[in-house]
C-alpha cells in the first residue's frame, strides 16, 4: 500500500517498546 515497508516495520517496533 502507500505504507513503505520500512514505515510498517517502525510502527510494529513501536508496538513492541510499548509493552
Amino acid at each position: 500500500p502507500a505504507h513503505s515497508k520500512n514505515e510498517v516495520i517502525a510502527y510494529i517496533s513501536r508496538e513492541e517498546k510499548r509493552q
